[in-house]
C-alpha cells in the first residue's frame, strides 16, 4: 500500500514538475517578442468627429518574413474606420534608414509572390492587417511607415478617411508584427489626441479666403516659331488649380495643373502648353482652391500671342526736325522724311535720315546732317552661360530645345563652360549630358528658361550625375557585383541597390567611396542575402567640399539569380519579374498594374497596361 502511495506522489510531483517546466519554456518563449521603436501616428486633423488621414511610423526590431503580418489595432476606440474603407486607401512602404529613401509595397485584395494581402475590419473597435507577400518581407532596422486615407496614393489614390470620436482625449494605437505562422515577433504601441480646435476669443479662425494669383505665365507676345509653353501660376498659399478656355467654375475645369510637390497643393502649380501657331492669340482662364476648398472667383485670366518675331520692329514713331545743309544758300527745314530749303541739299533729323530738294533750284548743291524720321525699336537679345563640372577627359553635349548646339571637352579638373549669345526673348529648354571615356552615358540635365531681352542668363554649378557601369548585368545570388564609373575628380560617390518597383525586398544596399583624381570610382557590393530577382542601381555624387550635389545617375537594372538583357531588359517577354517563366506571379504584377502606364508591366510599350500586353503574356506563358 504504502508502495502504491509512493508511486503515486512520484507521479503527481513529476506531472507538476513537467508543467512548471511548460510554464518556463511558455515565459522563456514570450520574451522572444520585442518592442517596436519610434512608434507614432500623426493625424491630419484632430478635432472631434474630424475626417483625417493617419501617417503611422515605426521602426523593427525584428525582421518580419515573407508571409509574415503586420497588424494595426484600433480596438480601444478614438476612431471609426468607413466600410468602404479597403486597400486603395491603404499604402506602406519601408527604408534601410529613418526618412528614406521608401519603397513601396504593392498591396492588393489577396496575399500572392509579389503583393501583400490588406485586410480591413470598418467600425469603432477597427484595424488592419498587412499579410506580406510569399517572396519577400521586411528586414530588421527599417523604418516602417503607413498611410491611411486620401494620403495613400502608391497604386490607387485613397478616397477614404477615418473619423475621429465626438469627444476629446487620448487614444491608443496597437500594432504586432508576425512571422508566417501568425506567432507574435515585434509589438509596439502609440496614441493619438483628440483636441478642440483653437480659437482667438470669439473671433472664428477659420479660414475663408481662396488663393491668390501673385505671379503667372506667359504673358505679351512671344517669339515667331513657339509651339509649345509651360504655363506657371504662382499662389500665395498651397493650392491645387484648374484651367480651361473660357469661364467656369473649378469643378468643371477640364484642365488641372501638376506640381513638384508631393501633396496634392504647392504654391507653384504648372501645365504644359502645347499646338501654338505663330498669330494666333490665347486666353486660358484659371481657378485655384486650397485644402479647405475655398475657391477663387471670379477667373484669373492668362492671355498672350505668338507671331511678333523677336528683333523685329514693334513700334513706329513720327517726329518733325530741322536739319542744316552746307552751301551757299543751305539752310532746310526737315518734317519728317521730306525736306525743304532753298538749295538742293541732304539732311537728316535726331531719329534717322530724310533727304531735302529745293523748289526752284540754286546756284551751289549742299550737303547736311538732319534727322530722319521714321524708324523701329529693336529688342535686344539675351546671353546664356552653363557651366559646371563633368569628368575628366570626356564630351559634354549641350542641347537647346531638344538639339544639340555644341559641345565642350572638360580637362583634368572636370570643369566646363559655354556661352550662348545673342538668342530672342522666349522659353528655351537647356539640356546637358556627357559621355565618359568608356563611352558610358550620363543622366541629362535639363531645365527650362525664360529669356528677357537685354539679360545675361547663368545656369551654373552644374554636377553631371556619374555614370555607372558593371562587369556583369547577372550576377548569382551572393557573388560579388563590381561596378565602377565616372565622376568629378575627388567626389564622394555614393550608390543605391534596391529591388526593381514591381518587386519586394528587405532593403537598400547603400555603399560609398571617394573617386579618384582621374575621376574613375570603383565598389564591389555584395549580394549575400538578397532573394532572386531583379534590382536597379543608382548613383549620386558630392563634390569635394560637399557644396554641390548631382542628380541621380541612370538606372542600370541588375539580375539577382535571373538573366537580364545587356540592356536590363528580361529574356523572355512577359517574364515581369525576370525568374525565367512567365506565370501567375507575373499575372499578379500584371493585373496590380493594370489601366497604368507602369513601364513594367506595359508589354508591348504603347504607353498603357491593358488587353494586349496580357494576349502578350498568355501566348508567352510557361506557366
Amino acid at each position: 500500500m504504502s508502495s502504491t502511495i509512493n508511486t503515486k506522489i512520484w507521479w503527481w510531483g513529476g506531472c507538476v514538475l513537467f508543467m512548471f517546466l511548460m510554464m518556463c519554456v511558455h515565459v522563456v518563449s514570450s520574451q522572444s517578442t520585442s518592442y517596436l521603436t519610434y512608434v507614432s501616428d500623426r493625424l491630419t486633423h484632430s478635432a472631434p468627429a474630424a475626417s483625417t488621414n493617419h501617417t503611422i511610423t515605426f521602426t523593427l526590431t525584428q525582421a518580419v518574413p515573407a508571409g509574415g503580418a503586420v497588424e494595426l489595432l484600433f480596438d480601444e476606440g478614438g476612431i471609426t474606420i468607413p466600410a468602404a474603407l479597403d486597400y486603395t486607401d491603404v499604402d506602406m512602404a519601408f527604408a534601410a534608414v529613418a526618412g528614406g529613401p521608401y519603397t513601396e509595397r504593392p498591396l492588393s485584395w489577396l496575399q500572392s509572390a509579389g503583393t501583400d494581402d490588406v485586410t480591413v475590419t470598418s467600425g469603432a473597435n477597427g484595424s488592419v492587417r498587412f499579410d506580406l507577400n510569399t517572396s519577400v518581407g521586411i528586414a530588421a532596422g527599417n523604418e516602417v511607415v503607413v498611410e491611411i486615407g486620401t494620403n495613400a496614393t502608391y497604386g490607387a489614390l485613397g478616397d477614404q478617411q477615418t473619423t475621429l470620436i465626438n469627444a476629446t482625449g487620448t487614444y491608443p494605437v496597437t500594432i504586432y508584427t508576425y512571422d508566417a505562422s501568425d506567432i507574435e515577433i515585434d509589438y509596439g504601441r502609440t496614441v493619438f489626441v483628440v483636441v478642440e480646435p483653437v480659437t482667438a476669443g470669439p473671433v472664428d479662425t477659420t479660414d475663408t479666403d481662396p488663393p491668390i494669383i501673385i505671379s503667372s505665365w506667359p504673358s505679351g507676345i512671344l517669339q515667331t516659331g513657339t509651339e509649345a509653353a509651360e504655363m506657371y501660376v504662382e499662389t500665395n498659399e498651397l493650392a491645387t488649380c484648374k484651367y480651361a478656355t473660357s469661364s467656369m467654375s473649378y469643378s468643371l475645369m477640364p484642365y488641372t495643373f501638376w506640381s513638384t510637390s508631393t501633396s496634392d497643393y504647392a504654391l507653384w502649380n504648372f501645365a504644359q502648353l502645347t499646338g501654338l501657331t505663330d498669330g494666333e492669340s490665347y486666353i486660358y482662364y484659371v481657378r485655384c482652391i486650397d485644402f479647405r476648398l475655398n475657391e477663387m472667383n471670379p477667373d484669373y485670366i492668362i492671355a498672350f500671342e505668338v507671331g511678333i518675331p523677336p528683333g523685329s520692329s514693334t513700334t513706329t514713331s513720327t517726329s518733325t526736325s530741322v536739319g542744316t545743309g552746307i552751301g551757299d544758300v543751305a539752310s532746310s527745314t526737315c518734317i519728317g522724311d521730306q525736306c525743304v530749303g532753298d538749295d538742293i541739299g541732304s539732311g537728316s533729323g535726331s531719329t534717322g535720315t530724310g533727304d531735302g530738294s529745293s523748289p526752284t533750284g540754286g546756284d551751289n548743291s549742299g550737303s547736311g546732317n538732319g534727322g530722319g524720321s521714321s524708324g523701329g525699336d529693336y529688342l535686344p537679345q539675351a546671353d546664356v552661360m552653363i557651366d559646371g563640372w563633368a569628368y575628366p577627359n570626356s564630351t559634354v553635349y549641350l542641347l537647346r530645345d531638344g538639339v544639340e548646339v555644341g559641345t565642350e571637352s572638360p580637362g583634368g579638373d572636370a570643369y566646363f563652360s559655354n556661352l550662348t549669345e545673342g538668342l530672342d526673348r522666349g522659353s528655351y529648354s537647356f539640356s546637358v549630358y556627357a559621355i565618359d571615356a568608356k563611352n558610358g552615358r550620363s543622366a541629362t540635365i535639363s531645365t527650362t528658361l525664360w529669356l528677357q531681352q537685354d539679360t545675361y542668363n547663368e545656369i551654373s554649378n552644374v554636377m553631371l550625375p556619374p555614370t555607372v557601369h558593371v562587369v556583369e548585368n547577372s550576377v548569382a545570388p551572393g557573388a560579388p557585383l563590381e561596378v565602377s564609373g565616372y565622376t568629378a575628380p575627388r567626389a564622394t560617390v555614393t550608390t543605391w541597390l534596391r529591388p526593381k518597383l514591381a518587386e519586394v525586398t528587405s532593403a537598400d544596399i547603400v555603399a560609398t567611396t571617394t573617386a579618384t583624381a582621374a575621376g574613375t570610382w570603383a565598389l564591389t557590393i555584395s549580394t549575400t542575402g538578397l532573394s532572386q530577382g531583379t534590382y536597379e542601381l543608382i548613383a549620386q555624387a558630392v563634390m569635394p567640399d560637399g557644396t554641390v550635389e548631382s542628380d541621380k545617375s541612370l538606372r542600370k537594372t541588375i539580375g539577382i539569380g535571373v538573366d537580364v538583357g545587356a540592356d536590363g531588359d528580361c529574356i523572355s517577354i512577359g517574364d515581369l519579374n525576370c525568374d525565367g517563366y512567365v506565370n501567375l506571379v507575373d499575372f499578379s504584377i500584371l493585373l496590380f498594374n493594370w489601366n497604368t502606364s507602369s513601364a513594367t508591366a506595359d508589354i508591348n510599350g504603347d504607353g498603357l497596361v491593358s488587353l494586349p500586353d496580357f494576349s502578350i503574356m498568355l501566348y508567352n506563358w510557361t506557366g
